[in-house]
Parts: C-alpha cells; sequence; structure tokens
C-alpha cells in the first residue's frame, strides 16, 4: 500500500474537530485506496443508512474487509431510492435519518412489495429499539455503540440465509 500524505499547515496540536477531520481524511483515503475493488457478483450487499458520516465510513471498512459489498445512503428518500434501485441483501438502518425517520423508511419498504422482502438491522444511539416495540418489523436492533462482534454475526447470518 502507498504511503498516506496527509497534508497539514501545523501539526502541533489539533482541536477535537480537527482530529475528527483528519480521522475522517485517513478512512476516506484507506478506503479509497484499498477497499474499492471489482465487485464479485456473488458478494453479498450491504445498504448503510445513516447520517452520520463517520459511521458510514466505519461500517463500510468493516463490512468490506468481513467480503461483503457496501453501499451508503444518509437520508431516508435516499435510503429507499437506493433499496429500490440496488435491492441489497440487508439494510442497516439508523433510525436517526433526515428527510424521513428510519422508522418510518422501514414502513415504507415494508409496504412496497420490491422492498417487503429486504432484511433490515436498525441502529440507534437513541432509544432501547427493543423495550420501545419499534423492533417488531426489523431482523434485529442494535444500540450505538455497536458491540462489533454481535452486530458482525447477525450480518453474517442474514447475508448468508438470503443466499
Amino acid at each position: 500500500m502507498p504511503p498516506l500524505r496527509i497534508p497539514y499547515a501545523n501539526c502541533t496540536a489539533f482541536s477535537p474537530d480537527d482530529t475528527n477531520q483528519l480521522h475522517l481524511l485517513v478512512v476516506r483515503r484507506l478506503h479509497h485506496t484499498v477497499y474499492m475493488r471489482t465487485p464479485n457478483p456473488e458478494t453479498k450487499t450491504v445498504l448503510i443508512a445513516d447520517d452520520d458520516l463517520w459511521m458510514r465510513d466505519m461500517l463500510t471498512i468493516l463490512l468490506t474487509d468481513e467480503g461483503l459489498r457496501p453501499i451508503e445512503a444518509g437520508s431516508g428518500p435516499e435510503t429507499l431510492h437506493v433499496a429500490r434501485e440496488q435491492q441489497p441483501d440487508v439494510i442497516l438502518l439508523d433510525i436517526g435519518l433526515p428527510g424521513k425517520s428510519g422508522l418510518r423508511v422501514l414502513e415504507d419498504l415494508r409496504k412496497r412489495s420490491s422492498t417487503r422482502d429486504i432484511p433490515v438491522m436498525l441502529l440507534s444511539g437513541q432509544i432501547n429499539l427493543i423495550e420501545s416495540g419499534h423492533a417488531r418489523d426489523a431482523e434485529a436492533a442494535f444500540h450505538k455503540p455497536l458491540d462489533f462482534s454481535a452486530f458482525l454475526n447477525k450480518v453474517h447470518e442474514i447475508t448468508h440465509s438470503a443466499a
């Protein structure tokens, strides 16, 4: 892998915002240099629907490393569009999406025949989806921060059963 060259003017101190920006730059660079490969048509597709760019980047790298093909959406309407067009094998759906909440997106996915059978895993950093009853139409629900081991086990379980 070629060395990362990150331009910066002064590295004596980074504010938290600078550190986050630097981190995102590194993640994006790694993703585009290491993980952008020609996808295998047999590779399972995972739609990551989250408005948090950092979370999408982390999940993209994690899922790619697991042999899956991630695609992304950053809003509710975009999630519905990508789900209809791409027909992913599973959708990772944050409930706090702009434009249309993840819970409303889930309702819309279940109403449409073209997306009704796509498995959905709900993600939330705010409410307990199981205790609130919101997880009943989803295959799984996870609270952020994610337990990556349990999360990946469930993603693999769903994508292998979608074969």
